[in-house]
């Protein structure tokens, strides 16, 4: 069956006899523990639709509503606009759901550790609809009236509030504990200041969620009142007035026998709520210190936070305070305890613990701060003229300035900022000289440093900045250092343009000299130096397989006819030898390598043609102007060696 009908009898019975309302309850209860629905018919006064509301009925029938008209008559009420309505089908689970609440069912409020006082005859209970602007208690049992009435000075229970201005009055705790029950779902326990000094104790538990108009129903159910005082009723005002703000957890603790409650302050709605009781409270905080405390700190804490100690403490100064660290997943995170008598009766204390990693963490940034700027100033001092230091987190990019040359102003470098290596960029392109941008995008972001730094290597780039105009040479250095158990990267940026043109103009002048040593004074071509370095060079490409094709030719000039002649006159032809060398081998370097013996090393277009220049070296000899300088040629074609000397012994065999 989906829906058990109540006779009419039964209804008529309940005004006459009140026993017959205990039948239709359990009637009502049978079928809902079945999961059947309910409907009872006859029901004729405003007193039956109270009653079978408040017991779970889901369903009522009777002339309450309307007598039985033709459907004529249905249709000229709805044109009049004075139909009793219909239900929209995608609203029926949700009204299903506040129907089956049975406001005598005291079930919903069982709690075994809740102490329950100044019970009423029947709980005190309703049905509350609310959303961001409407607060409505459309159902209500006859307990909770007595409880508006005499209590709250509330006449009008069915009356309906804006959620905006009860956020402005005495009820502003309640409904912020109502607005959370509604967005998670979870039970709330809670204790509530009312007028006339009392403490009433309520549980919320969210019914349902209407799917059209997103109105979420919860079930209100006040366990009791009490006269408020400093004990499981503790209210966030009272520790705001001992204490300051934002702790995290509150103890509140008979030194008598140790006996402890632990609270959960919410802030916003200015209400606590118990998360549990226990005994030796001294010996259970340091048995979790060992747990959960940051290992650094564990021993500190628990030789310090003893009953004696706090005692003493709160006796000499008013107030036990210390700092320690709590082992976090994300890291060790600042907390500070203070603990301070509360109340005038008894021997209890309030202990507080608050966040105060930020503050912690910012007066550590500060002290690494002032230690730092004078190690970077004396650094300064002594490693060069250095532009600016910067200290950069590697994980996050954030970054902070330490030391900055005066020079550096007019390069716009930021003091601190979130993405050293993004902004270095941005920097850069403003700063950069033209023609070195592109090398320095190239050399330059977060993946190539880390990869260079992260074996204690040093990072380095050479550079171009535009410094009042001109391009200076910088070069931009980093390494990885570990300040306080965290790894941090320096970056320092160095003015090296004297230093780079020194070395430039040393690199020119040496190799100008080194030019001029491997030229050969009577010829004008390379000497024998230079062939050996030139054959070093080559053997670096063939040990790293980098090596161009290329040949190597040996040529041969024959004087044997002429020893009769002057030095004068064999100088002559040894450069008239040489010149028709280097007229059919004009891309290839020529060296001599003895006084009538000269070696070629073609690449490119030589060697590519280097059989038809051998053919043409052969030809020369049988032109006139050549006949006095016969010359004779072997030459081997680069086919793998090992060596460059495995190849020349090729030429020569």
């Amino acid at each position: 069956f989906d829906t058990i009908k109540l006779d009419m009898q039964f209804i008529r019975q309940y005004e006459k006899n009140k026993t017959s309302g205990i039948i239709i309850s359990n009637l009502v209860k049978m079928a809902m523990n079945l999961g059947i629905e309910t409907v009872v018919e006859g029901v004729e006064t405003e007193t039956q639709v109270e009653f079978l509301k408040e017991i779970g009925c889901t369903k009522l029938q009777g002339f309450y509503y309307c007598k039985p008209i033709p459907l004529d008559d249905v249709k000229k009420r709805y044109e009049d606009g004075i139909q009793i309505g219909f239900e929209n089908p995608a609203e029926t689970d949700y009204y299903t759901s506040i129907g089956k609440v049975n406001l005598y069912d005291i079930s919903l409020a069982v709690n075994e550790e809740q102490e329950l006082q100044n019970y009423f005859n029947t709980l005190p209970m309703a049905i509350l609809e609310l959303d961001e602007e409407d607060f409505v208690i459309t159902r209500c049992n006859q307990s909770y009236r007595n409880y508006l009435r005499d209590h709250l000075l509330v006449t009008d229970e069915s009356s309906r509030a804006v959620v905006s201005e009860m956020m402005k009055t005495f009820a502003r705790p309640f409904l912020k504990k109502a607005q959370q029950c509604a967005r998670d779902g979870k039970q709330v326990l809670m204790d509530d200041k009312i007028p006339g000094n009392l403490i009433s104790h309520l549980l919320l538990r969210r019914i349902a969620v209407n799917p059209v108009t997103h109105k979420t129903a919860l079930v209100l159910i006040v366990l009791g009142l009490t006269e408020e005082r400093l004990s499981d009723n503790l209210t966030y005002a009272h520790v705001a007035q001992a204490l300051s703000a934002d702790y995290i957890d509150l103890y509140y603790v008979d030194l008598d026998n140790d006996h402890y409650i632990e609270y959960y302050p919410d802030p916003q709605s200015e209400d606590m709520a118990v998360e549990k009781r226990g005994k030796d409270f001294f010996g259970t905080a340091r048995r979790d210190a060992l747990k959960f405390l940051y290992e650094e700190d564990r021993e500190r804490f628990v030789s310090n936070f003893t009953k004696e100690n706090v005692v003493r403490s709160i006796q000499e100064s008013g107030a036990f305070t210390t700092t320690y660290r709590l082992d976090k997943p994300e890291g060790p995170v600042y907390v500070h305890m203070k603990a301070i008598h509360i109340g005038s009766a008894g021997n209890h204390i309030i202990i507080g613990v608050s966040n105060v990693d930020a503050q912690m963490k910012q007066q550590e940034t500060l002290e690494r701060l002032q230690e730092e700027n004078i190690a970077y100033s004396r650094m300064t001092a002594l490693a060069g003229d250095y532009l600016f230091f910067y200290t950069v987190d590697p994980e996050t990019g954030n970054y902070y300035e330490y030391s900055a040359a005066k020079k550096a102003e007019s390069l716009g470098a930021a003091k601190e900022g979130d993405d050293f290596f993004i902004d270095t960029i941005i920097r850069g392109d403003k700063v950069i000289y033209p023609e070195d941008k592109e090398m320095f995008h190239e050399n330059f972001n977060r993946q190539i440093v880390m990869e260079k730094v992260k074996n204690n290597e040093i990072y380095s780039l050479t550079y171009r900045l535009l410094i009042d105009g001109e391009p200076k040479y910088v070069n931009l250095r980093a390494a990885m250092v570990t300040e306080k158990g965290a790894e941090k990267l320096i970056f320092g940026l160095n003015d090296v343009d004297d230093q780079v043109k020194r070395d430039q103009e040393y690199a020119h002048n040496l190799s100008a000299a080194r030019n001029r040593a491997n030229i050969d004074s009577q010829t004008g071509v390379k000497n024998e130096q230079a062939f050996e370095d030139m054959k070093e060079q080559l053997d670096h490409l063939i040990k790293t397989q980098s090596a161009p094709p290329f040949s190597v030719a040996f040529i041969d000039e024959d004087l044997s006819e002429k020893d009769g002649v002057s030095d004068e006159e064999r100088i002559a032809l040894i450069r008239q030898g040489c010149m028709v060398i280097c007229k059919i081998y004009r891309h290839s370097p020529v060296y001599r390598l003895g006084e009538t013996k000269f070696a070629v090393i073609s690449r490119g277009d030589d060697y590519e043609q280097i059989d038809a220049l051998m053919e043409k070296l052969e030809a020369s000899n049988r032109e006139e102007q050549n006949k006095d300088t016969p010359l004779s040629a072997k030459m081997a074609k680069y086919q793998g060696e090992d060596s460059i000397d495995a190849l020349i012994g090729k030429v020569k065999s």
